[in-house]
């Protein structure tokens, strides 16, 4: 997968927070919706979603800002056909009330895809760890990094 696909792929993963109208009951169960909503924002190619919950001081290692980010969406969600992404949260903690560390992993491809028959899963799969923080009500993503998931990951 390109670097362009994976940051794509990681855009897509918070990117569809901010169309939340309902709150879930936890914390957790935020960062769980914020998951399963960033599924709908790759499959509309939300952009705009993407950018919304990306926080204004994103910075990673590579040196990636909030422009840099929601320009390589766009660029991907312009460029790719129809793509699939299933993402499942394997941790989440919260060092403070505000701020929280979610490890995901995420799997992308042409075609759907189903945990359950990971062996045949025809996606790219990847391993993500989110520094989220919580402002006016909404998660955004300050920073991320992620590698190609390992057997240990699964």
């Amino acid at each position: 997968m390109t670097a362009a696909l994976r940051t794509g792929l990681l855009l897509a993963l918070v990117g569809g927070a901010a169309a939340c109208t309902s709150r879930p009951e936890s914390p957790e169960d935020e960062i769980r919706a914020l998951l399963a909503r960033a599924e709908e924002a790759v499959r509309e190619r939300d952009t705009g979603a993407v950018k919304a919950l990306v926080a204004d001081d994103y910075g990673d290692e590579e040196g990636r800002d909030k422009r840099t980010l929601t320009g390589i969406a766009a660029y991907h969600f312009l460029r790719e056909g129809s793509l699939h992404v299933a993402a499942r949260l394997i941790q989440v903690s919260f060092p403070t009330p505000t701020s929280a560390r979610a490890e995901v992993l995420a799997a992308m491809g042409r075609t759907a895809i189903d945990w359950k028959s990971l062996p045949d899963i025809d996606a790219d799969v990847y391993r993500f760890d989110l520094d989220l923080r919580r402002d006016g009500g909404v998660w955004q993503v300050t920073s991320a990094a992620w590698r190609p998931a390992t057997v240990g990951d699964l």
